[in-house]
């Protein structure tokens, strides 16, 4: 697929603008691939004055990856923009700018607009179901670094064996859960020869099937989702209710105590 215009120009009035195709932290590329050159960009229009170029890639926002795991060939490429018109806004010094941008199959195939549909609406769903599968290993090991981070403060102290001991089966607990979704021991390329392969891997390489070709996704493919959805969500419940009754209580006990109790998640923030 590809855009009507390969290259959006345009002068940026000279304060930092932003726009409804912003899909990546500025900063995450080398240099050598800015708006100065024809490689996608940061997705941000730079804010220096005269003509600048923004170069959509077409994709979405890049999948989250969890800490330290191997990807096993896997993909984690946000999905691509289905066929379609799309709105491009430039804000600068309270003045917005807007046009618009044909995206448009490629013409040699017989791919109808359903199907492109079909295709973004379920490597997003895949994606969306992976993030969360990234956020809850992160979260489980922010939780089991501050239990640690307790038990090595009560070290010497009159309840330390009162703190070790309730840190004990949670640690144990988020740690099964982690494993559960994440490959905990890939560490290193082909390990996952040895380990067994977990959701977090499985839905990555669906991710690559989805994406693999400019088609509808298969029924198999949609099939394999449905089958891990709901098997993952058992795993991210049961992590929601340790946070809520075990951490919860711990925290009590840390109230109890004078001891500073382990924080919550970070509130979701939606734009």
């Amino acid at each position: 697929m590809g855009a009507d215009s390969a290259h959006a120009q345009g002068t940026s009035p000279g304060k930092q603008p932003t726009d409804t195709m912003s899909l990546k932290v500025r900063g995450s590329r080398e240099l050598l691939n800015d708006t100065l050159a024809f490689a996608p960009s940061d997705s941000i229009v730079t804010a220096r004055a005269g003509l600048n170029r923004f170069v959509w890639d077409l994709r979405y926002p890049a999948t989250r990856e969890a800490k330290d795991v191997v990807n096993d060939e896997g993909s984690t490429l946000g999905p691509v923009a289905a066929p379609g018109t799309y709105t491009v806004r430039l804000i600068g010094k309270g003045r917005t700018l807007t046009s618009t941008v044909a995206v448009r199959g490629d013409p040699r195939l017989t791919t109808t607009q359903a199907d492109y549909d079909a295709q973004l609406a379920l490597a997003l769903a895949v994606q969306t179901k992976t993030n969360e599968v990234s956020d809850a290993a992160k979260r489980i090991l922010e939780l089991e670094h501050a239990l640690d981070d307790r038990v090595a403060a009560a070290k010497g102290q009159s309840y330390e064996k009162r703190v070790a001991d309730a840190a004990k089966p949670i640690h144990a607990t988020l740690e099964t859960i982690r494993d559960s979704l994440v490959e905990i021991h890939s560490h290193a390329d082909e390990i996952t020869l040895h380990y067994p392969i977990r959701y977090y891997n499985m839905l990555l390489s669906l991710a690559g099937m989805v994406q693999s070709a400019d088609a509808g996704p298969t029924k198999q493919e949609s099939a394999i989702l449905q089958d891990l959805r709901p098997k993952i969500d058992a795993h991210l419940a049961k992590l929601r209710s340790v946070e809520g009754t075990d951490v919860a209580s711990f925290n009590a006990l840390l109230k109890e105590l004078n001891v500073p109790a382990i924080p919550g998640p970070p509130p979701v923030i939606v734009p």
